[in-house]
Formats: structure tokens, C-alpha cells, sequence
């Protein structure tokens, strides 16, 4: 274990490699266990950041979810505008792991609006004024815990339609209807891109019904810092 505020350093040191043979891979992860502290690599031209999406996102079967900006810069209830220092419009967010897993199978499967969310601010939470926006009651906020629930909320929709699609029908058509454009770059199926997945979240064409209101059980959603959604179902009352 390395104490953060210690400012430590571990060394992996490979002695005895015979290049002949060709030189081996070495795949390393960091966990943050104290707050918002990260480790990183720092003396190799040659590492890079693939296949940093962890644990349960990396799963077969589940629906990764990345992250991108859609707002850059907000007016806050202090009376200043404020900007994230690391977001632009539309591009991957910052703290949006990749893929593929270490078995190479793609992640994320697609993204969805997780940096620079304006969403309701509960009245016992405890949020720094510059990010409280000017109606007092939403606030701005970031993080896959943000965009995965928006894949959650269209699978919930989805759901509704068709109550009996199976995880791999509903993987598969979200995947078919995410969208590309100037900053995804080519896609699934196309490519497999370790960044985008199948691009941004788009919706299926869904049967027209009639208006119904939400009865409010909600059976489970969880969404994950590494990027992962599971589980979405939401009751609805026909009127």
C-alpha cells in the first residue's frame, strides 16, 4: 500500500530480459483509496492510458458507459461565470476511461452527457457556491455517475416499449443508434474505438403510445465511477 500523503513511489525494476524473445507487456492499474488521489507512471515514453476501464464495467455482458462535456462554462448564483479548466464541448471528458479490456473485447460500449450536468440540488447537500447555478436549485456537476444514469433513464424508456427485450437485444440496438460525429470519429461497427465505443448516446425508434406518468418504484439502477450502468426498470401507470 503507498501513502499518498507521503508522496511515495513504487519502482518495478526487469532485470535479465532476453530481447531475442521479444519484450513482454506489463498491463498495471491504480485504485484510489484516499479521496481523489491517483497514481500514474511517469519515466516511460511508452505508456499509455488503454484499457483503464475497470472493474465491474470491464464484464462481458454489461453496458459500459463513457463520459463527454456539454457545457463548458455556467453562471453561478455568486454572480461569476465559471469554466472546468479540462472541457471542451462535445469531447471526451477527462476522467472517461478506456478500453478495450485486457482481453481486448471493446469498451465502452457508448457514451452519454457526464460532464458539465446541471441537475437538482438537494437541500442538505453542501455545495460550493460557484457551483450552484443562478436558480438556486440545480447545481453542475460531472462524472460517468452522471452519464451512465442517462443510459439508464433511455433503457428504463426503451423497457417500456419492449418489456421482454433481452440485455443483448438492448445492447445491441443502442449500440446500432449511437451517433457519430466530428469528435467521436469513426465508430463501431466500423472500427472499435476505445474512447467512443459506438459514439454518443442516440435513441431507438420507439412505438408511439399513450402519455403515462411515472409511479416512482424504482427496481434498481447503479452507476459506477468506472463506468458502468446496470440494472434499469421503472414502473408505469397507465392513464
Amino acid at each position: 500500500d503507498v501513502d499518498p500523503s507521503l508522496n511515495e513511489t513504487i519502482e518495478i525494476n526487469v532485470n535479465n530480459v532476453n530481447y531475442s524473445e521479444g519484450v513482454n507487456r506489463w498491463d498495471a492499474w491504480t485504485l484510489p483509496l484516499w479521496g481523489n488521489w491517483y497514481g500514474y507512471f511517469r519515466d516511460s515514453n511508452d505508456t499509455d492510458y488503454f484499457k483503464s476501464v475497470g472493474s465491474p464495467a470491464s464484464s462481458l455482458t454489461c453496458m459500459a458507459v463513457g463520459a463527454y462535456t456539454t457545457k463548458e462554462c455556467w453562471n453561478s448564483t455568486d454572480g461569476n461565470t465559471y469554466c472546468f479548466s479540462r472541457a471542451k464541448n462535445g469531447t471526451l471528458a477527462y476522467f472517461s476511461s478506456h478500453g478495450p479490456t485486457r482481453m481486448c473485447r471493446m469498451k465502452p460500449e457508448l457514451t452519454a452527457s457526464g460532464y458539465g450536468v446541471v441537475s437538482a440540488l438537494s437541500s442538505d447537500a453542501s455545495i460550493l457556491d460557484m457551483y450552484i447555478v443562478q436558480d438556486e436549485k440545480h447545481w453542475i456537476a460531472g462524472g460517468t455517475s452522471c452519464s451512465a444514469p442517462m443510459v439508464a433513464g433511455a433503457i428504463a424508456l426503451y423497457l417500456d416499449a419492449y418489456p421482454n427485450a433481452d440485455p443483448s437485444t438492448i445492447r445491441y440496438d443502442f449500440m446500432m443508434n449511437a451517433r457519430e460525429d466530428n469528435f467521436t470519429g469513426k465508430t463501431w461497427p466500423d472500427v472499435e474505438n476505445p474512447y467512443w465505443g459506438a459514439g454518443k448516446l442516440g435513441f431507438p425508434k420507439l412505438p408511439l403510445k399513450p402519455f403515462r406518468v411515472p409511479s416512482l418504484t424504482l427496481v434498481g439502477t447503479l452507476a459506477l465511477a468506472s463506468l458502468i450502468t446496470i440494472v434499469v426498470a421503472i414502473r408505469f401507470r397507465r392513464f
